[in-house]
């Protein structure tokens, strides 16, 4: 008996092992590697290529940076990089080189195919480099009904079941200024298209599209653009000693709050 308990054991371990693993995406890791990773960095000028090679040793994920060369524009890999940061994550130090390293073309990263992708957003914008995503937004449309008249108690009638005096809320009231479904959802893509990367929308010049069917919004956008509508849907990996970090995507930019250590 003490065998087969113990078989029993081990089989029930290598399942929930097994049913981890295959649950993990495969994005997890470049993803925590950039929250959970701290970083210092004093650079004086150092180039864009010594600086953004430092990092890459650190967070020890694959990275493809699409510097300038004769065939495609790209990054300036003699760009000066000035910037001195101590103990941050990796992601704000990265965002911070490349807002020195952003002229008249903007510069982001995404990850994509297991991948930490840096180069120009008109880059990551083209339609191969898009993904088609659903967003079920029925909470955002969901109104609450009015009624045109104070409930009437104690009037007699049963138009229940039950032998109770009903209670009459009266009927939903019309209010002039109530906005239909559509009218609601093309506010939520009004919105979107204004707040997030603006100029990158097909209504704007730009590859990426947002429609809707039935309460759910499609979105064909790259990875850059999709995290600041609604995130990552998945968990970055955590160092076991390490407490979870709180991390906001918005405005074209990544905030990550870093509880205190627990002395």
């Amino acid at each position: 008996m003490k065998l087969v308990s113990f078989l029993r054991v081990i089989v029930i371990s290598s399942f929930y092992v097994t049913a981890h693993a295959r649950a993990e995406h495969p994005h997890a890791k470049i993803l925590g590697a950039l929250i959970y990773t701290d970083i210092s960095i004093t650079a004086d000028g150092n180039p864009a290529t010594a600086v953004i090679s430092q990092l890459h040793k650190q967070l020890g994920v694959l990275m493809q940076v699409y510097w300038e060369n004769s065939h495609y524009e790209g990054i300036s890999r003699t760009a000066p990089i000035f910037l001195t940061l101590e103990n941050k994550p990796a992601v704000v130090v990265l965002e911070r080189i490349l807002q020195q390293l952003s002229g008249e073309e903007e510069i982001a990263w995404q990850i994509r195919d297991g991948v930490l992708e840096i180069g120009f957003k008109s880059r990551f914008s083209t339609k191969a480099s898009l993904q088609l995503i659903q967003y079920p937004i029925t909470d955002l449309l969901f109104t609450i009904r009015d009624f045109d008249e104070a409930p009437i108690m104690g009037n007699g009638g049963n138009s229940g079941s039950g032998n109770g005096p009903s209670i009459n809320f009266g009927s939903g009231g019309s209010d002039p200024k109530k906005q239909s479904k559509d009218t609601r959802v093309d506010k939520v893509i009004q919105l979107i298209t204004k707040f997030i990367e603006s100029e990158q929308w097909d209504i704007n010049g730009g590859e990426c599209s947002i429609d809707s069917f039935r309460d759910t919004l499609l979105i064909n956008a790259p990875d850059y653009v999709h995290r600041q509508i609604g995130g990552y849907p998945y968990e970055p990996i955590r160092p076991s000693d390490v407490r979870v970090r709180r991390v906001d995507y918005s405005k074209g930019r990544t905030t990550v709050q870093v509880p205190p250590s627990i002395q």
